[in-house]
């Protein structure tokens, strides 16, 4: 996982090197939850497919 100028980008891999094949779960493939270290600050964010096992979704 990677955060470059406002973009969060996700590569999943097994421990083979190959793409997982994930599942829809609540009509999405991914759910991503962000929670600040005090826990006041949360963000159920969903990153979109954007190749084999990579993902990514904008912040700002």
């Amino acid at each position: 996982m990677s955060y470059t100028n406002g973009e969060i980008t996700i590569e999943l891999k097994d421990k083979n090197n190959h793409f997982p094949e994930l599942e829809v779960s609540h009509e999405k493939l991914m759910h991503l939850i962000v929670v600040s270290s005090d826990l006041k600050e949360y963000h159920h964010l969903h990153p979109e497919d954007q190749h084999e096992g990579g993902y990514s979704r904008s912040l700002i």
